[in-house]
């Protein structure tokens, strides 16, 4: 459907567990955001060799620097004026978190970066991670 032009007659795509697709599919989303579309995702999807697709990635608030960070994280609420009924916690979890977005990324729930003192053990950095973020691109999110 995208291919034959659908995202010319809609405003907001949901595209919910889509890990992979065609990569030309996910080069015409990223045009059709940055030209004022908004699209809703859960997941960053690659194309279907596996392979992340720069313009998706640019569009979304990936770099070439962003870490997937799998296991459960403690994120606080980092509520813009348009989503202060987002998160009704102010303390929210999650298995899933990304690392060293694009300046641009609004983290809508984070961490709190932090290092622990040193132990007999070990030493625990805890970087700035988001699971739920809204970036700007072009006249679109």
């Amino acid at each position: 459907m995208i291919e034959d032009g659908i995202l010319d007659s809609i405003k907001v795509l949901i595209m919910l567990g889509a890990q992979y697709t065609r990569k030309n599919v996910l080069v015409k989303i990223a045009e059709w955001i940055e030209n004022g579309g908004v699209l809703i995702t859960d997941e960053r999807c690659t194309d279907i060799e596996g392979d992340y697709v720069p313009e998706f990635d640019k569009a979304l608030g990936f770099t070439e620097k962003s870490l997937y960070c799998g296991g459960i994280t403690q994120v606080i609420p980092d509520l813009q004026p348009w989503n202060k009924d987002f998160c009704a916690d102010d303390v929210c979890h999650t298995k899933v978190s990304w690392a060293d977005l694009a300046d641009s990324v609004k983290y809508l729930l984070k961490t709190v970066p932090r290092q622990s003192e040193d132990s007999e053990n070990a030493r625990v950095r805890v970087p700035l991670l988001t699971c739920c973020f809204e970036h700007d691109f072009g006249r679109g999110k």
